[in-house]
């Protein structure tokens, strides 16, 4: 059976996020990557396998599904507050500079962030504050659907699950150049789709590699992780870029993962994967008010868009990503973790996409996917 920490996963996440910021910093870097935003469904699928890979036997035992809940909550909400802080301090900023929403307004819109509670406001972000928070929520919502239902269904179950959400993403994305939906209350149901299809394909690949050997190491891991990537950088030009988007996400990713969850990197590409993994949720949680505050000093630098650029917007997200993970994220979890439980120890403890884990996604240090467009 596959068991233990996925180095090959963590440096994809890892990966897939910095591309997400890079997708972000258009402006700044005149890099375009018109299929950055296909991370996201990278991490719902990876959410979906770890989770399973995770949880689903403890839960089918019985009496697990509060402890998932608690687990949950203390993966990802962290940097849930500590983004929604951030793009709090960049709305007041805008606004000071007189190009911003009324201060009530940004409250609203702040605590609607902090607590993944989208405000329905005409065609808006889900959460205007920090925009990539719409993938936690997706992946917030599909957690909970596992724990009350998803867990249970059978095989044949799970596919008809997947192949619904691949309607209703096709049919809420029908008018829209690309399957980029669910950031935006007008796409807010491809977003569904979206979440459904990649969480639930996760789960599925999970079930028939469940009885596999463990992992072995190679070359391969690495090859996997420049095909994701390649997959995430391409402009589209044989096929429009919807037909792309069809073909990496109902192909391209779940084969990625497939392949990749009885793959590791060799010993000397480890620790580097395990770096990757372990700032990749942060990374995805609080890097678009950091680029925007970058825009700022980029402009006061008066710094033209170039490959500069983009490393130098990389190198400071990343390492705030890392700062924000050690002396933030990882105390703030063992609060939470000790706050919720004063009666028994921590049970369901698990490498996190969902970003995305967006496990986030959802990315978690294997459960979140999520990192997003």
């Amino acid at each position: 059976m596959i068991q233990g920490r996925n180095y090959t996963f963590d440096a994809m996440r890892g990966a897939a996020a910095i591309l997400v910021v890079l997708t972000h910093s258009t402006f700044l870097t005149g890099i375009a990557l018109p299929s950055g935003f296909l991370a996201v469904d990278f991490f719902f699928i990876l959410s979906g396998f770890v989770i399973a890979q995770s949880y689903q036997d403890r839960l089918l035992s019985g009496h697990f599904g509060k402890e998932f809940i608690k687990t949950r909550f203390v993966r990802l909400y962290p940097m849930v507050l500590f983004g929604a802080s951030l793009g709090f301090l960049k709305e007041i900023f805008k606004t000071l500079s007189g190009d911003g929403n009324h201060i009530a307004a940004i409250l609203v819109f702040y605590v609607s962030s902090a607590t993944l509670i989208p405000i329905p406001i005409n065609d808006t972000s889900l959460f205007p504050v920090n925009g990539p928070m719409w993938s936690l929520f997706f992946e917030a919502l599909i957690n909970i659907a596992f724990v009350s239902f998803i867990f249970k269904f059978k095989n044949h179950t799970l596919l008809i699950a997947c192949l619904a959400g691949a309607l209703i993403l096709g049919l809420s994305s029908a008018n829209m150049p690309s399957l980029n939906a669910g950031s935006h209350w007008s796409s807010f149901f491809g977003g569904a789709g979206r979440v459904i299809f990649g969480f639930c394909a996760g789960q599925l690949i999970w079930r028939v590699l469940r009885n596999r050997s463990s992992s072995k190491q190679g070359m391969l891991s690495l090859a996997l992780m420049a095909v994701l990537i390649a997959a995430l950088m391409i402009n589209p030009s044989i096929v429009s870029q919807k037909i792309f988007d069809g073909i990496a996400i109902f192909a391209i990713f779940p084969a990625i993962v497939y392949i990749g969850a009885s793959i590791n990197p060799p010993k000397w590409a480890i620790s580097t994967c395990k770096f990757l993994g372990e700032v990749s949720y942060p990374l995805y949680a609080i890097h678009f008010p950091l680029v925007v505050a970058l825009g700022v000093v980029f402009k006061h630098l008066k710094l033209t868009p170039s490959l500069g650029s983009a490393v130098i917007i990389v190198c400071v997200t990343v390492a705030f990503a890392w700062l924000a993970q050690r002396f933030f994220d990882a105390p703030a979890r063992k609060a939470l973790t000790k706050l919720l439980n004063r009666e028994k120890p921590f049970a369901g403890k698990a490498h996190s996409p969902h970003p995305a884990e967006p496990v986030i996604a959802t990315p978690d240090a294997q459960i979140t996917s999520l990192p997003h467009s």
